[in-house]
């Protein structure tokens, strides 16, 4: 029986010392009772840094600003030149939209950490808000364009091009507002964009209402 308990012992010393070594990758540990529980410190503090810098995000209207525009730009790109799919005037159109909301938060947020007073929040927020207006307005437009729901009389529109459509389309390189050609779950960008204006003309408001940044 003594060899047996003589290699369990080895093993348990082995194990012991693997772990050790963890330990001492990951940092300090912090020990609870005599059991032996332990949490690398180092991991603990990342997982903290990262919940804290997440929940900093869902508490600020501003930063929540800054991020959804700047995902709906760079999203577009990616559409554009990753999926082939072109913009249309109306598409153009909306994109000048988020990246008026995407410098007017950066530049909130800068003006924010430069200045102590308040209510300057309360002004950029009425600046995003009328500038998001204006998005959720062309989101809902170009959805009624798109299905027909009223006349367009746009460069856009496959009924004014003029002529033969295709040759139309590759002299002047207009794309059809009328003709989505991209789709996300069935769904085409102008219809997508609409909940996304209504989400950052919503937290336009509340950085007006809250007057802070």
């Amino acid at each position: 029986n003594s060899a047996p308990m003589g290699a369990a012992w080895g093993t348990s010393r082995r194990t012991r010392t693997i772990v050790g070594v963890i330990r001492a990758s990951v940092g300090e540990t912090a020990g609870v009772g005599n059991g032996g529980y332990y949490a690398p410190s180092g991991l603990n503090t990342s997982l903290n840094l990262c919940y804290s810098g997440g929940m900093n995000i869902l508490k600020s209207p501003l930063l929540l600003l800054i991020l959804l525009a700047a995902t709906a730009s760079v999203g577009a790109f990616v559409v554009q030149y990753g999926f082939g799919a072109q913009p249309c005037p109306l598409c153009w159109q909306q994109r000048y939209v988020h990246w008026a909301v995407l410098a007017l938060a950066v530049l909130a947020h800068w003006h924010s950490r430069t200045t102590r007073v308040a209510w300057w929040g309360a002004v950029w927020g009425g600046l995003l808000l009328a500038v998001s207006a204006v998005g959720l307005w062309l989101a809902l437009f170009h959805t009624g364009v798109e299905q027909g729901w009223w006349a367009y009389a746009g460069p856009g529109v496959a009924g004014n091009i003029g002529g033969d459509l295709l040759a139309a389309l590759e002299h002047t390189n207009v794309v059809a507002c009328d003709k989505p050609t991209f789709f996300i779950l069935g769904l085409s960008l102008a219809v997508w964009n609409i909940p996304l204006m209504a989400t950052l003309l919503a937290l336009s408001g509340l950085l007006m209402w809250k007057g802070k940044t």
